[in-house]
C-alpha cells in the first residue's frame, strides 16, 4: 500500500490503479485485500476517484468470510453508491442469487443505501429482492426487511404490490411473518401520505375562496359605477358584500391555521422520521460492533484450541517414540540373550566333541 499511496501523492493515479488491479488479480492476496479494505476511507476522503475505478472489483470481495473487513468494505463504498446507484445496479442481479449467504446479504444492505437516495433506481430490482424474505439465512432476511422499508418510505405502493404477489407462490410461517413486518411499516407511511394529500385539499380550497373574493371585487367596481341610479341597491350590496368579507376573512384565517398546524405536525413527522433512521442507524452499527467482537472471540477460541490440538499431539507423538524405544531395547535385550544362549550351546557341544575324541584314541 505505501507503493500505492506514494503513487496517489504524486499525482499518479493510474498507476496506482494499475497496481491495486494487478494484486487484487493474484491468487494468494489475503493480505493486501485486508491492508486495501481498511485503506479505503483515507483513499475515498484524498482520491475518491480510485474507488469508483476499482468498485467492480471491490464487489467481488462483499463475500469474503472475515465479517469484521466485510462490513468495513460495505460502508466504504456508502457514500459512492448513495451518489450514484448505477455502479452497483447492473452487478444486483448476479450478486443477489450467489450461493454466498454474506454477498447477498452485503448486496442487500448496499442497495438499500441507493434505495434511500435514489428509489426509482433500485424499485425494479423488486422482483430479484423480495424473495430473499425465505433466505435459508436469518440475517439475509433482516437485511432484506431493511431494505423494503427504506425503498417503501419513497414508493410504498409499488413495494406493498411485489409483496403481496410474492406471498401467494409460498405458506412459509417465517416469510410471511417477515413479509407483515414490512407491510407494518408501509401502512404508518401511507396515513403519512394522507395527511399530505389533506394539506393539498385545504391548499386547494384556499384558491377558491381567493378566486370568489376576486369575484367579490369586481362585483364592488360594478356597483360604484351605478351608484347614482342604484344607491339604495348599492347600500344593501354593501352591506352584504361586508358580511362576506367578513365569513371569507374568518374562514382564511381559519385555513391559515390549518396550513400552519399541518406544517408544525409535518416538521414533527420529519423529526421523528429522523429520529427512527438515527436510531435504526445506531442500531445497525452496534449490530456490526457486537458481530466484530463475537467474531474476534471465535478466532480467538479458535486459536487455543489449535495450540491445544498442537500440544496433544506433540504429546501423543512422545509417548509413540518413547513405547518404541523400550520396544527396541526389549528386542536388543532378547537377541543379546539368545546369542548368548546359542554360544553356550556352541560350547558344550565341542567339549563332547572332544570328550569323544579322547575316548576314541584310547
Amino acid at each position: 500500500m505505501e507503493e500505492i499511496f506514494d503513487l496517489l501523492d504524486t499525482d499518479k493515479t493510474q498507476a496506482a490503479i494499475d497496481v491495486i488491479h494487478e494484486c487484487l488479480a493474484q491468487d494468494e492476496n489475503d493480505e493486501f485485500v485486508e491492508t486495501l479494505i481498511n485503506s479505503l476511507n483515507r483513499i475515498n476522503a484524498e482520491h475518491s476517484g480510485v474507488i469508483k475505478a476499482i468498485h467492480a472489483q471491490l464487489l467481488k470481495l462483499i463475500g469474503i468470510e472475515n465479517d469484521v473487513l466485510r462490513y468495513s468494505l460495505v460502508l466504504s463504498l456508502k457514500t459512492l453508491i448513495e451518489q450514484d446507484p448505477l455502479l452497483i445496479i447492473p452487478f444486483a442481479k448476479e450478486y443477489l442469487s450467489s450461493e454466498n449467504a454474506n454477498t447477498r446479504e452485503s448486496i442487500v444492505q448496499l442497495l438499500a443505501f441507493a434505495a434511500n437516495t435514489h428509489p426509482n433506481e433500485t424499485k425494479d430490482l423488486l422482483d430479484a429482492i423480495i424473495p430473499l424474505l425465505a433466505d435459508e439465512k436469518d440475517f439475509v432476511q433482516n437485511k432484506t426487511i431493511e431494505f423494503l422499508k427504506t425503498l417503501g418510505k419513497h414508493c410504498n405502493l409499488e413495494v406493498e404490490e411485489k409483496i403481496l404477489e410474492f406471498l401467494k407462490s409460498t405458506t412459509d410461517e417465517k416469510t410471511h411473518e417477515n413479509a407483515e413486518t414490512v407491510l407494518k411499516k408501509l401502512v404508518s407511511v401511507k396515513n403519512l401520505e394522507s395527511e399530505e394529500l389533506e394539506k393539498k385539499h385545504l391548499e386547494i380550497q384556499k384558491k377558491v375562496l381567493d378566486k370568489k373574493e376576486k369575484d367579490v371585487t369586481e362585483e364592488e367596481v360594478k356597483l360604484k359605477q351605478e351608484e347614482i341610479k342604484k344607491r339604495e341597491e348599492e347600500v344593501a350590496h354593501q352591506k352584504e358584500r361586508n358580511e362576506q368579507a367578513e365569513v371569507y376573512d374568518q374562514k382564511r384565517k381559519e385555513l391559515e391555521e390549518k396550513e400552519q398546524a399541518l406544517r408544525d405536525k409535518e416538521i414533527a413527522l420529519k423529526e421523528a422520521r429522523l429520529n427512527i433512521e438515527e436510531k435504526e442507524k445506531e442500531f445497525q452499527e452496534e449490530m456490526i460492533s457486537r458481530k466484530a467482537q463475537m467474531l474476534e472471540q471465535e478466532m480467538e477460541i479458535n486459536r487455543k484450541r489449535t495450540e491445544l490440538e498442537k500440544a496433544e499431539k506433540e504429546l501423543e507423538l512422545k509417548e509413540l517414540e518413547e513405547k518404541e524405544r523400550n520396544i527396541i531395547e526389549d528386542e536388543d535385550k532378547r537377541v543379546e540373550k539368545r546369542l548368548s544362549e546359542l554360544d553356550k550351546d556352541h560350547e558344550d557341544e565341542d567339549e563332547d566333541d572332544y570328550e569323544k575324541m579322547e575316548t576314541n584314541s584310547q
